[in-house]
Order: structure tokens, then sequence, then C-alpha cells
């Protein structure tokens, strides 16, 4: 046992040596996809896809050397593991089964009874990229071109999204609510939304006016990172807690409340003549080149007297404002005011974009297809891909399959 570390569980766990065994309950497991290495709390690996006894489901995987672990670790006292679908341990030790923090029961995979010579077992060395998807025999133009056209796709989704959003509450509040859900990452898009919806566009004009910290202390009071503020908040706004945010293992200038704060000076910048005003030349007159430029700089913040910080929103962030919120909305903008050329022009600045920063995801799937994404719109594609497809193992509807099938043919 002493051989044996939690590296090699989960080495052999990703190795695809093991694909179909009982769990404690004697329930068969067949693993479609082992997932990938979680970069956040509540699990080792996120987007599994397994069958159980024939019935298919997503989630996460917690990998231990024993199964004791699980309790002892205190996760059956944290909701980040109710995402987990299956506990993965290389012996038992202890009762079972386990149980989730809601109260479910959680199925164990016992592996060390598959195996006789543990010695192998730590022989096993640790992948540290995203293996190639088998079903790609090379990389081509064409599957670039999947690509690009993936990343459209994703363009157009969102877009149809700002539309229905314009129709339901009007179009700065839209881009407003869109621009916050931009500064909120993946870990905190939803709160970010609710504070949009809670605190609207209307909301910060009537009870801030033009003053850039009476903006500050009414977000950041709605927001519940201020019981002080909470006291002069409006009657209508009910504060969200601070545990509603995730801000464990968030570096310190990703923290919400420099967002929020990003987010008061770009509404200031734009108090005079409104958000949709203040963007829409850049977008619908300036050069493309020109207008990556300044649709850039329209949404840095580089400092701020009242916060510790000397940047707010970086270019990375403000990039990510833009292809994921900006140029979506103009393109459904533009086309609810049968504006084709405003329109056209968001989605052509959106196909030349510059590289976003890269995350786990765009990461995981270049691997994957053995594809360096530049530019935004692979990257977004790339995403699209994933979520659409490869998330939940729909390899025969992939494109990047198909397109694979066909080019033998």
């Amino acid at each position: 046992m002493s051989l044996i570390t939690e590296k090699s569980v989960s080495a052999l766990w990703v190795s695809g040596r093991l694909s179909c065994f009982n769990d404690d309950s004697g329930h068969r497991i067949d693993v479609i996809c082992p997932g990938r290495v979680s970069t956040r709390g509540g699990c080792d690996f996120q987007d599994v896809v397994i069958r159980v006894d024939g019935e298919k489901t997503v989630g996460d995987v917690e990998v231990h050397l024993t199964s004791d672990l699980w309790q002892r670790h205190g996760h059956h006292r944290d909701t980040s593991y109710n995402g987990v679908i299956l506990h993965v341990s290389m012996w038992q030790r202890g009762l079972l089964p386990v149980r989730l923090q809601d109260g479910r029961v959680l199925s164990t995979v016992i592996l060390g009874q598959y195996f006789r010579n543990n010695k192998a077992l730590a022989n096993i060395i640790y992948p540290g990229q995203a293996r190639r998807c088998p079903h790609l025999t090379n990389s081509t133009k064409k599957t670039d071109h999947v690509i690009v056209e993936a990343g459209l796709e994703r363009f157009e989704i969102k877009a149809a999204g700002f539309a229905r959003a314009i129709s339901s509450g009007g179009p700065e509040q839209a881009l407003y609510r869109g621009i916050c859900r931009a500064l909120g990452y993946a870990r905190n898009t939803r709160p970010f939304e609710s504070l949009a919806g809670m605190v609207t566009l209307d909301t910060v004009r009537i009870y801030a006016g033009a003053s850039l910290p009476a903006k500050y202390d009414l977000l950041l009071g709605a927001a519940g990172f201020s019981s002080e503020l909470n006291t002069r908040l409006p009657p209508s706004v009910h504060p969200l807690k601070e545990s509603d945010w995730a801000i464990a293992a968030t570096r310190p200038l990703n923290h919400p409340a420099i967002r929020i704060a990003g987010l008061c000076h770009v509404l200031q910048r734009y108090e005079k003549d409104g958000l949709i005003s203040g963007l829409v030349d850049l977008v619908g007159n300036a050069p493309p080149r020109v207008a990556v430029n300044m649709l850039d700089s329209a949404f840095k913040v580089e400092e701020d007297g009242r916060i510790d910080s000397q940047v707010l929103i970086g270019t990375g962030r403000a990039r990510e404002i833009v292809v994921n919120a900006v140029l979506p909305f103009f393109r459904a903008y533009g086309a609810g005011i049968d504006d084709n050329t405003l329109a056209e022009r968001a989605a052509y600045i959106y196909s030349s974009y510059p590289s976003l920063l890269q995350n786990e995801l765009t990461r995981y799937m270049s691997g994957l297809l053995g594809n360096q994404a530049f530019g935004a719109c692979r990257q977004q594609g790339l995403l699209h891909i994933y979520h659409t497809w490869c998330r939940t193992r729909e390899c025969a509807a992939c494109p990047v399959v198909t397109q694979q099938k066909t080019a033998r043919v």
C-alpha cells in the first residue's frame, strides 16, 4: 500500500484500463469518459460520463486511497461535493455507503479488488495533458473549418439570447446585464447576473446619479460585501450574501469587489451618452483593426484611488466582455432595429478578434483535437464543441468526427 499514492489512483482512473466494474451496491458502472482534471474545488475530475445500470449520467468524480477519507475529509458536509456522481477508492476502509451533503447515497467503486499487483500501479504516470480524440485520425483544414463554424454558431446563439433579453427588458439593461455576466468568470456569473437584475441600470441612475462613489457604494452594498452600506440601499434592493459568491482560491485581482469597482468605472465612462450610444460607433463605424483596440480600451480600467489595485479590468477580461457580451449584443441589436450594417459588422469584428486568455477548457480541447486555436472565434468554437458534444460524449453527432468520415468517403 505504501507504494500507491492518490496520484496513482487518479492515473489509473484516467488511463482507461478499467472501464467496467460494480459499485458497493452491486450496480454496473460503465465508463464512457473519465472526464478531465478539475481546477475547482469539490472534485478531482469533472464532466465525467458514466452509465449506471445502462443509464447515462454526467458529473464529477472524487478519488481517494481509502474509502473512509470521504468522511475524514468532511466531504459529506460540503455542498461543493454534491455534484459528485461516483466515489473512486483504491481500497475499502470503514463502512459503506457514503453520503453527499444533501443526504443522497453516493456510489463507491473499490479499484483494488481488480488488481493483484500493487507495484504495477505505482508506475502509472499521471498524464498532464489531454489525450487526443480517439476518433480524430489527423488534424486537417476541415477540422479547422469545423472549429470556426462552431465559433460562429456559438456567436449566433449568444446573439439570440440577447435578442430575447432586449425584448423582455430593453436594450441597455440587456447590455448591462451581459457585461456583468462576463465580469463574473465561470464561477461568479450567476451572482453577477443576480446583481444586475436587482440593481438595474435604471436603479443605478436614480440612486447614484453621476457620482462614481455612489455607484460603488450602491453596487458593493447590494453585492453583500459591506454590511455598513446595506442600511443605505433602496427599499427594493435585497442584498446578496457574501457566501453567494465563489471567493475561495480566487486571485485578489479577480475578487468580485474589484470587478464591481471596474464595472462602476465603465458605467461612469458612459454616464453622459449611455452604454449603447457610447459603444455603437466603435462597432458600426470604426475600421475593424481600430475597433478592436478601441473596444479593448472601452472596458479596461487600470487604476482607482479608492482601491488598492492598479488593474480593475485588464485587457484579458476586457476582451472577454467584448467577445461574450458587446459584439453578440450589437449583432442582435442591429438586427432588431433593421440596421443590417451594424449587425454584420459586429459579426465581422468577432470573426477577426484576437485570442482571449486560455482557460482550462480551451487548453483541454486544443490538446484533444491537436489544434492550436488562434483568434477568439476559434476559441469559442472549441468551447461550443465541448459543451455540445464532448462533455456528454455524443461522438456520433460531433461535426469533427463526421467530417473525418466524410473525408474518407
